[in-house]
């Protein structure tokens, strides 16, 4: 059973853009799997607090109560910050420089100049990880190569000319799992202090976390369909991970000659995969009551369901669902 959280609490950076969406699957462990905006601080409180810029944000999420100082696992959650960047070193990004205003300077317009900006915003926000859309992969390497100074490994996606790309801590994160979907980049991270290289076979002082990482740059204009297709592709390639989870188990269980240890192995990926975090952030090049936003807070979408803004467009042939029970928190939602 997956029960309902009665509080969620996000951070969100005072320089996300409007189009940037994150939703939180609401799991037992979803309340340890922080995201980026601060919603209710209790459940009595009246309105959440909106910070200014520049402000560090508080961590309301549960301490862990181990007592042991030394144990950084997931248990105590983690914080993450998703921002389009816009194509930086490009000579066609017209998009960007039309958002300047006729005062400001060349100088204040190229890419050192924002690249600088976006250093210092990156790195105060100080999260666990980093998803960023709009990244251009001739330059990737040169552009962020201060998030590699300041700790963070990556996954950069293999096509497209708007790349998504998400950093991770090293010293918080293990590269579980990676997926190069159409416009989304599913990341499957564990947590790196409880990684099963560590850990016992029975896995009984084993505190180990997967979180599945969804960044987003979904396609723009009048394209809700594939929209509607591009996060429901990426929400199914988790569903065939913990399909693969469940193969491994029952191949372990039937062997010939059955391995207690390997069983054991398998039995706790299995459950480490069933009770895993999932989060879904990025553009979403949309906004509102949408088949995107439907099929993640409401758990389907169905054929002769329409978007209010394409009332004509029929966006799916057959039921889209995603199958993980009650659903995503609309972390936007709760915090506005």
């Amino acid at each position: 059973m997956h029960r309902k959280l009665p509080l969620l609490l996000l951070r969100l950076s005072a320089t996300l853009p409007t189009a940037t969406a994150l939703l939180v699957r609401q799991e037992r462990l979803a309340s340890k799997a922080a995201t980026i905006a601060t919603a209710a601080t209790s459940a009595t409180s009246a309105t959440p607090a909106i910070l200014p810029a520049r402000q560090p944000l508080p961590s309301f999420l549960p301490k862990n109560t181990n007592n042991n100082d030394n144990d950084n696992s997931i248990s105590d959650g983690f914080s993450l910050l998703s921002w389009n960047i816009l194509l930086p070193n490009s000579r066609d990004n017209w998009w960007c420089h039309k958002q300047y205003a006729a005062n400001i300077s060349m100088e204040k317009r190229q890419w050192t100049h924002r690249q600088s900006l976006i250093k210092e915003r990156l790195l105060h926000s100080d999260a666990d990880i980093v998803c960023i859309q709009e990244a251009d992969g001739d330059t990737f390497d040169t552009d962020f190569a201060f998030m590699k100074d300041a700790g963070y490994d990556h996954v950069l996606h293999r096509k497209f000319r708007f790349r998504c790309a998400t950093f991770f801590r090293r010293d918080k994160f293990e590269l579980e799992n990676e997926s190069h979907k159409d416009r989304t980049l599913i990341t499957s991270l564990r947590s790196s202090s409880s990684s099963s290289t560590g850990s016992s076979s029975t896995g009984s002082s084993n505190s180990s976390r997967i979180s599945h990482i969804v960044n987003c740059h979904l396609s723009g204009g009048a394209a809700p369909e594939r929209r509607l297709r591009q996060v429901h592709d990426a929400i199914d390639q988790i569903r065939k991970y913990n399909d693969a989870t469940e193969r491994e188990l029952t191949q372990q269980r039937k062997g010939k000659r059955p391995s207690p240890k390997g069983i054991a192995l398998a039995e706790r990926k299995s459950k480490e995969y069933e009770n895993a975090s999932i989060v879904v952030c990025g553009d979403f090049n949309s906004d509102g009551n949408t088949a995107v936003r439907k099929l993640l807070v409401e758990g389907c979408v169905m054929p002769e369901w329409r978007e209010p803004q394409y009332p004509n467009l029929k966006l799916t042939s057959k039921m889209r669902g995603h199958g993980f029970g009650s659903g995503f928190v609309d972390a936007a939602e709760l915090a506005y």
